[in-house]
């Protein structure tokens, strides 16, 4: 029996297989992690082989948005999570930098491929918006359970698990596809705006807001394991605080769907970015006191669930085609790559101190790229109010 076009069922297959392509940014201190400790990778190596993976999804994603409307989605994604679970079984055999670092390039190019025809079919859908919530939180709550299980089994058999991990998504979603649906294309309303979006300073702010926002949260969430135990916390309990962060931020998801637009995006914001900052402060001066670690970490983790859902949207707002809204995927997983690769550099092994300041910088600036965009937004809907 098929599942209906509006089923949660059919939703949720969905969100595992766009899932699959990206789902190594999620696990991304897990995958830093096991090339550090069970390889020998320097951090700006293992940085530089998690931002491959990352930018090559981000290509991948526009890849997808100029070729999803000439190839049959589902074979192609059928191809793409193939792929995916090939290059997934290789990265456990070559382990050397020069060999890995192309694989996951191309899986990172793949996976986004994949990702960006999950979104596509996720708008055609009855309630993309509802889809799109659903995706989010599988995605938080998958990347829990990956981090409270990975690091473990990574101890024990070798940094190959992450991979053989990563290829098991990639292998469920496969079994998934034949039962999705098909939702066809919509077709374009006859009267529907034809208005272009407008290249001005407050997207263009806007869109930078948002690449800094997603490069500050990866480039500490990169090192995190190795922040902590820097602090002499142990990978059980680091793993059981990135868990629970990963848990409790889809309550961030849930507060963008209560609050909308209730109290605009400027007053929000500025909340989410201070609770930010505060965060950032409080890893500065957790040495020795774990509860604070954690209350930073699962904070930082609300906050990211809560301020991406609105930088989505304030960008997207900038014209009535939906086209900002592909732009801000691409900038946002820009933004997602740069962060590990940055982040390495800058910690240079053991500065963490160093790399907490450039966290607080980005966040700040972040908050000061999409305050003028934010603002004028809301004084634009109350206009129209």
């Amino acid at each position: 029996m098929r599942t209906r076009l509006e089923g949660l069922a059919a939703l949720i297959m969905l969100g595992f297989i766009a899932t699959a392509g990206m789902f190594s940014a999620n696990i991304m201190p897990v995958l830093v992690s096991a090339l550090r400790e069970g390889l020998g990778y320097s951090a700006r190596d293992a940085g530089l082989i998690g931002a491959a993976d990352v930018y090559g999804a981000a290509f991948g994603c526009a890849l997808a948005a100029l070729l999803i409307r000439k190839l049959p989605w589902r074979a192609t994604a059928a191809v793409m999570l193939t792929a995916m679970i090939l290059i997934d079984a290789l990265s456990t055999l070559w382990g050397g930098f020069g060999t890995l670092l192309p694989l996951r390039l191309a899986h990172g190019l793949i996976g986004g491929v994949s990702v960006g025809i999950g979104f596509s079919v996720i708008a055609r859908t009855p309630a993309p918006d509802r889809g799109f919530g659903v995706l989010m939180l599988i995605q938080f709550w998958l990347a829990g359970l990956a981090v409270m299980l990975l690091p473990r089994l990574a101890a024990q058999w070798g940094p190959a698990v992450v991979f053989l991990g990563l290829a098991a998504l990639s292998m469920l979603a496969l079994i998934l596809l034949p039962l999705v649906p098909d939702y066809p294309e919509q077709p374009t309303p006859p009267l529907a705006p034809r208005s272009r979006a407008r290249w001005n300073a407050p997207l263009l702010l806007g869109l930078l807001g948002l690449f800094l926002f997603q490069a500050t949260k990866m480039s500490l969430y990169s090192y995190l394991f190795g922040f902590g135990h820097s602090l002499q916390l142990s990978t059980g309990f680091l793993s059981a605080v990135v868990a629970a962060a990963a848990w409790l931020g889809s309550l961030g998801c849930l507060a963008v769907v209560t609050l909308g637009l209730r109290y605009g995006r400027l007053r929000p914001l500025c909340v989410a970015i201070v609770l930010a900052v505060a965060a950032y402060v409080a890893f500065l001066w957790c040495q020795g006191i774990p509860v604070l670690f954690a209350a930073a970490e699962i904070t930082v983790a609300m906050v990211w669930a809560f301020v991406a859902p609105y930088l989505f949207g304030m960008c997207s707002s900038f014209d009535g085609q939906g086209r900002m809204a592909a732009w801000s995927s691409f900038f946002s997983k820009l933004g997602m790559a740069t962060g590990p690769a940055l982040g390495g550099v800058v910690l240079a092994e053991t500065h963490y101190e160093r790399l907490l300041w450039l966290a607080i910088a980005g966040i700040i600036g972040s908050g000061l790229c999409v305050a003028w965009p934010a603002l004028l937004l809301d004084r634009q809907r109350a206009v129209q109010a």
